[in-house]
């Protein structure tokens, strides 16, 4: 008898419940004035047993708590309205709906393009560094143009997308750069490496006095020179297009974050710049030497 008593007080909560939340507008409209029909329902329930009158009287009062609260909270919300809050957050919105639809068609299909692209521009700086010898660790510099490879293999969408649009377009000019460098470099007389340029440098005698006393290959030179110059800029604007430095948040056991030195879409680009460096560095090299040695400028 007992249960049956239970049974019949929680079903009578819930039917109250029930009610409540499928009244009719009309019906609804009394919960939020002053009229405040639900002590009406708290009466009837007083003539009930048990605790149905109490629960009853709560949930009316977190109803009229709930009709406060959207009442203080008009104001607010008709201001909002009223100014160009809604309007510029609707832009905002639009803008990254559009992001986003323009990443998920590169995530799907261009980052193919863009990695193969990129792979063919680190392959053109691979062969300045293969075809001029002049230029100082160029071993070093060849393991770091093929991590740079593997990096663009491995690297996320998120990366490359941001990668694409700072250099995306650009690749291929600068991939005719590199080309017309390697061109302009095979014109030179072969150059000894560094080490051995340091070393000796009165073995390669005749190669050093060519570029400084034939005007045609001093031109050359010049030009070579100028063209590096503007390849290195080209590269350090686009990088400037990319973020510096990458922040990660993790859960360690006493809290706390990760924050990389540089971002890892810098790197890529990172190398091929020491490339070109290194070979202004080296050109300059030989023809301060070949300077002092060919005119006479040290005897």
């Amino acid at each position: 008898m007992k249960n049956l008593t239970n049974k019949m007080r929680t079903t009578g909560i819930c039917l109250l419940t029930v009610a409540a939340i499928a009244l009719p507008t009309a019906a609804n409209a009394g919960w939020f004035t002053n009229k405040q029909p639900v002590k009406k329902v708290v009466q009837k329930a007083k003539a009930t047993p048990g605790n149905i009158a109490a629960k009853v009287t709560d949930i009316s009062i977190k109803i009229n708590e709930m009709a406060a609260q959207m009442a203080e909270s008009r104001p607010l919300m008709s201001k909002v309205k009223e100014s160009n809050m809604m309007s510029t957050l609707k832009e905002v919105i639009e803008f990254v709906g559009e992001q986003q639809q323009d990443y998920q068609a590169f995530a799907s299909n261009d980052i193919y393009g863009f990695r193969q692209n990129f792979q063919n521009m680190l392959s053109g700086f691979g062969g300045i560094v293969n075809d001029f010898p002049a230029i100082e660790n160029a071993d070093r510099l060849n393991n770091s143009l093929t991590k740079a490879g593997d990096m663009i293999n491995k690297m996320p969408s998120q990366f490359l997308y941001i990668m694409d649009k700072a250099v995306g377009e650009k690749l291929i000019t600068i991939n005719a750069k590199v080309a017309d460098i390697r061109n302009d470099l095979a014109k030179l007389p072969q150059l000894p490496s560094p080490r051995v340029l340091m070393q000796n440098p009165m073995a390669y005698e005749t190669e050093l006095c060519t570029i400084v006393e034939s005007r045609e290959t001093a031109v050359t030179i010049a030009v070579i020179q100028a063209k590096l110059k503007s390849a290195i800029w080209s590269l350090n604007t686009v990088r400037g297009y990319l973020p510096d430095d990458l922040t990660l948040s993790a859960t360690a056991v006493a809290g706390g974050g990760f924050t990389a030195a540089i971002h890892p879409a810098q790197i890529p680009l990172k190398t091929p710049l020491v490339v070109l460096e290194a070979v202004d560095l080296a050109i300059d090299n030989n023809v301060s030497i070949a300077n002092a040695m060919c005119k006479g400028v040290i005897k």
